[in-house]
């Protein structure tokens, strides 16, 4: 009795070593196969079983271009339900896709539904959080926004300051002492609002020159308000600065070849033979 137990969990152990694993190219196959012949109940099936875990990553992208592919040929004929699948199974392969997101509104709005699907939205971010390439563009271009925005915020305070004291200081700066208007003021003034546009080509300047005028008219709340304000951009220049910075990196050759690598693509024999051994090493995990 043993013996035959024995047997029967030999047997049994062998027959699942010798069936043959689920081959994701074959059941990608197997979904065009089923999808000329418009048996989508077997396209979903196909779709289920396959497994690209161990796949190379560059063979995951090649995945995901047929399966958006597909996804937006089944958009465009109107099957929401089978569309709908193919693109959450491309948002499985990796975080690089978040723009399928866009997509499943598409749907969402074909579906009659007025409304965002703030889990899609939140999971559109989260997912943009993970990918590197479109986390870069998000943070550089919030940097580049918060220069700006405290330049543009800088001079809204600067005119309203010059609206407030205009008159004061023109005053003091333009009328001498005879109440007559002084030409050297106004040539002087002139000069010196003009400079900045001659050599920064900008408006940039022109708050700190206001400020710089108004300095001595203003009371402690204003001036508080003025060196917070210098601070806070102080602050967003270093990070405009920094973002620079690493945007010209980003778009050097050696960081693209970074990338590639890390993606699993092969290169020519000219270019590997650049590479050093930590590199090769990189290319030949990721491939």
């Amino acid at each position: 009795m043993k013996k035959k137990v024995t047997f029967l969990i030999l047997f049994f152990w062998l027959v699942l070593f010798l069936v043959p694993k689920s081959n994701p190219w074959g059941e990608l196959k197997k979904i065009y196969f089923y999808d000329s012949l418009k048996k989508y109940d077997k396209v979903l099936e196909s779709l289920k079983s396959v497994d690209i875990t161990q796949i190379k990553r560059s063979d995951k992208k090649e995945f995901a271009k047929r399966f958006i592919h597909l996804g937006d040929k089944y958009f465009s004929t109107g099957r929401l339900d089978l569309s709908e699948k193919f693109y959450q199974r491309v948002l499985k392969i990796s975080p690089d896709y978040w723009f399928i997101f866009n997509r499943l509104e598409k749907i969402n709005r074909k579906e009659g539904n007025i409304f965002f699907n703030f889990k899609n939205s939140f999971q559109q971010f989260s997912t943009i959080l993970k990918d590197f390439e479109a986390s870069f563009i998000l943070f550089n271009n919030f940097f580049n926004i918060l220069f700006f925005s405290s330049i543009l915020i800088f001079f809204i305070l600067g005119i309203v300051l010059f609206i407030k004291y205009f008159k004061l200081a023109g005053n003091d700066l333009l009328i001498d002492k005879n109440n007559n208007l002084s030409m050297k003021m106004v040539f002087f003034i002139g000069v010196v609002l003009i400079w900045p546009l001659l050599i920064f080509s900008g408006w940039i300047i022109y708050p700190f020159l206001i400020m710089g005028f108004l300095w001595n008219y203003m009371n402690d709340i204003e001036r508080k308000r003025i060196v917070f304000g210098i601070i806070i951009i102080g602050v967003a220049s270093f990070l405009f600065a920094f973002n620079r910075v690493i945007l010209d990196n980003y778009k050097t050759d050696n960081f693209n070849h970074v990338s590639k690598v890390f993606d699993g693509e092969l290169f020519e024999k000219s270019d590997y033979e650049k590479f050093d051994n930590e590199m090769k090493i990189l290319l030949s995990l990721s491939y």
